[in-house]
């Protein structure tokens, strides 16, 4: 047994079983209603830096958060509204409590006041449990949601200028969900945490956790649905996929009633510097591996190729870096990274790495590394050439630097729709370049001298959509969540439905650009565009729908204009058809918004729409053809995909790896052996059996398949999926009435493999809504 739930919103627990059973078997358990089976979810993400960064435009920094942008600065001046009275629960990692800026305790009376903290998530530690886990993501979540860092005065604590919380009167809870390896958890316990939040009546939760999403059907999306419409409002980081393309959303987030959040770049940023011998300031990202400097040290640059234009140092240093920083270039043609030269470097000697025209780096890790603009490595260079012997001045100072994407969509923001042409996000949150607080043992494990940083990730916006929420609940005078959907005829408030909170939010939000362009973001990117507290709050017009999900579906509206006066309605025609140019066989996604002005008040709301162009039932899921060699298919043990006819010899090779990649996700994906002559679809009574992965204990058949993202970074999308076989087929058997898998071993003979997909919006049981797709016949003998 894993865990007991007991919740009046559900009853339920979870255990392990052996491979051998069946769902039909567990569902024989008296009084079993429904079964999920348990996922992985990856530990908490964020990055220090991921962007090129330039030249520091000034020393101005009017306002290190990111108020001023989302109008949450004029809820606490004009309002005054601090998110007194709401309670936000936080499904993370664990918050460092005694940080004076989050009050400095834990229970009542402190601003950290409820949840389950410490190193386990476990009903018998009930007491907070103090440990040196050296990743805090609750930590800066808990700041950017919370915290008053103003008039600290403890040593450790100052931050580098006075800031505030999105709702910083607003009660935390705290849903630790993480062990110390921070690596990741399991949907058990995070529907575990869902339900104890809501019992221990939080008005809001905010989760930046999540895994690869697919379709929301796992227990922690089933437990979002049940808490949303049980008045509490469940706000979800979209995932920092966006890189990996189209349908990159995290789950939970893809829910139905989870309101997801992308997330869009901050003002200014807190970043490491070093100065140059006349003063001036150079702002460098660490190294991942060893990090920046780790105290202030003074030292020569050796620049080690001002003309370098491919590989700089890559064989190593090509002048003496003793005792002295080296300087390399970085360009698209090099064949060797940022390890490969550090590392060398330090072996001659050197006592720091930078590297320039490039974000950030693994780095030495060994010695100090960085990375630095274009710009100021060639301000770096004039210097030297000027005077080899100029003393730089090299710090673990943090100062706040002004970021020129201010406002733009976060290049790493997991992009919509969902695998059903559901709308996601629904909105954006500040996420990139966001000061907050981080726990001491952070702090001294980044050789920072005081506890904040700036981070950044979808795990940033998420909580500061949240706190947005806890404002708009606290002007109402938060009613409870059990008054949700009620109506009452003596003019008490009731809870608003999470409907009629998006139709307020998403119609009031601030649609934003495409960096360094006047062309909007897309819907599938930006949700209805950067959360705007202030225009909620005072909003004399609401849209209802707030979004629009076409489906496979330009955009006509009629009439464009009208008046409409008081007590009168009025009805508007929309008419959508697919983008004029569109190739309907790529399946491309057009999105855009429908304005509505307010000639009073010249206020615009709208709605954020998007859909597919083409048949996205027809969509090719099983990828045969890739550029970068990576397909559906069998490896034989010469290394390659195998061609008609090859034999497979499973005692000289041991094992083969079969290799998937989708291009689409899918509800459901089966592997069998079949005979070489057979061509028909999918059958319900299999013919020799599914492929049996003897290292994961299971048939190769998955259900709710995500897609295979391009190459290049990720925190959950795999280039491919990667199986073994050693010939085991299982096939399905009735012992006594139950259902059971029988594994046995394949006989020889001539056989090919069958990878079957369901495709979009079918129907698992007809095997005309499959995609099949055949490998090379193959002789098998042992």
């Amino acid at each position: 047994m894993r865990q007991v739930i007991s919740s009046s919103l559900f009853t339920g627990a979870s255990f392990s079983v052996n491979t051998e059973h069946l769902i039909d078997a567990i569902k024989s358990i008296p009084g079993a209603i429904a079964i999920y089976p348990i996922y992985f979810a990856s530990g908490p993400q964020y990055f220090e830096n991921y962007w090129p960064i330039g030249r520091k435009s000034d020393n101005q920094s009017d306002s290190i958060s990111a108020h001023k942008l989302t109008g949450v600065d004029r809820v606490h001046k004009e309002l005054k509204n601090f998110g007194k009275g709401v309670r936000i629960a936080i499904i993370d990692n664990g918050i460092d409590y005694y940080h004076p800026a989050l009050g400095g305790c834990f229970g009542p009376d402190c601003k950290v006041a409820f949840g389950y903290v410490g190193d386990e998530f476990s009903g018998s530690h009930i007491i907070p449990e103090p440990d040196d886990d050296p990743l805090d993501n609750c930590t800066h979540i808990a700041g950017i949601l919370a915290a008053n860092a103003t008039e600290i005065v403890q040593t450790n604590y100052s931050p580098l200028e006075p800031f505030i919380g999105v709702a910083p009167q607003a009660t935390i809870g705290a849903y630790r969900i993480f062990g110390c390896s921070e690596n990741g958890t399991t949907t058990d316990l995070i529907t575990a945490a869902i339900y104890r939040a809501f019992e221990d009546k939080a008005d809001i939760i905010t989760m930046s956790v999540g895994s690869m999403g697919s379709y929301a059907e796992r227990s922690d999306a089933v437990a979002v649905k049940r808490v949303s419409k049980a008045g509490v409002y469940v706000v979800c980081s979209m995932g920092n996929d966006g890189r990996k393309g189209l349908q990159t959303g995290a789950n939970p987030a893809i829910a139905k009633d989870a309101i997801a959040v992308g997330s869009v770049d901050n003002s200014y940023e807190a970043q490491l510097y070093l100065i140059t011998p006349n003063g001036e300031k150079i702002f460098y990202i660490p190294g991942i591996a060893y990090g920046g400097w780790r105290s202030t040290i003074c030292s020569t640059i050796v620049v080690n190729d001002p003309q370098a234009t491919s590989n700089d140092g890559c064989s190593g240093p090509s002048k003496p870096v003793e005792d002295a920083v080296v300087l390399y270039a970085v360009s698209r043609a090099d064949t060797c990274n940022s390890t490969v030269r550090c590392n060398k470097a330090a072996e001659q000697g050197a006592i720091g790495c930078l590297l320039y025209n490039i974000d950030s780096i693994i780095g030495s890790s060994v010695i100090p590394s960085g990375s630095i603009s274009l710009e100021d490595g060639q301000s770096i260079i004039k210097i030297v050439t000027e005077n080899s012997s100029a003393i730089f001045t090299f710090t673990n100072m943090l100062e706040f630097n002004p970021m020129l994407t201010v406002g733009a969509p976060s290049p790493f923001t997991s992009l919509g729709l969902t695998s059903d042409l559901l709308f996601k996000p629904q909105i954006s949150g500040i996420g990139g370049y966001v000061y907050s607080t981080i726990s001491s043992y952070a702090a001294q494990n980044q050789y920072l001298t005081n506890a904040y940083a700036s981070y950044s990730g979808t795990s940033m916006a998420c909580p500061y959509v949240a706190g947005t929420l806890a404002l708009y609940l606290s002007q109402i005078g938060n009613p409870a969540p059990e008054t949700v959907n009620k109506a009452f005829n003596n003019g008490t408030t009731h809870r608003p439905s999470i409907s009629e909170v998006l139709n307020l939010f998403q119609s009031n939000a601030n649609p934003v650009n495409i960096y360094n362009s006047t062309l909007l973001a897309s819907t599938v990117q930006q949700g209805a565009g950067l959360v705007n507290a202030f225009q909620a709050l005072t909003a004399t017009t609401i849209i209802s729908p707030s979004e629009l999900a076409l489906n496979d579906t330009t955009v006509h509206i009629w009439p464009e204009y009208f008046q409409l006066d008081p007590g009168q309605s009025r009805t508007v025609t929309l008419k959508f058809h697919a983008s004029d140019g569109a190739n309907p066989n790529f399946l491309p996604i057009y999105s855009g918004f429908i304005d509505v002005a307010n000639d009073v008040d010249e206020k615009v709301v709208h709605v954020p729409y998007a859909g597919v162009v083409g048949n996205y039932s027809d969509a090719r899921i099983l990828v045969r053809n890739n550029p970068q060699g990576f397909i559906t298919g069998i490896v034989g043990d010469d290394g390659y995909y195998i061609t008609d006819g090859q034999e497979l010899n499973i005692t000289a090779a041991g094992v083969f790896l079969i290799i998937l990649v989708t291009a689409w996700a899918s509800r459901t994906i089966l592997v069998e052996v079949v005979s070489a002559e057979n061509n028909g679809l999918p059958e319900l009574d299999l013919n020799h059996g599914m492929l049996f992965d003897p290292l994961q204990r299971k048939p190769l058949y998955f259900v709710n398949v995500p897609r295979n993202g391009a190459t290049g970074f990720s925190e959950s999308y795999e280039e491919y999926s990667l199986y073994l076989w050693s010939g085991l087929v299982a096939q399905v058997v009735t012992i006594q009435n139950d259902l059971f898998l029988r594994t046995t071993r394949l006989a020889p003979g001539r056989y090919k493999l069958r990878f079957s997909a369901l495709k979009n919006f079918g129907d698992y049981r007809n095997d005309n809504d499959y995609e099949v797709y055949y490998t090379p016949s193959f002789n098998f003998v042992y």
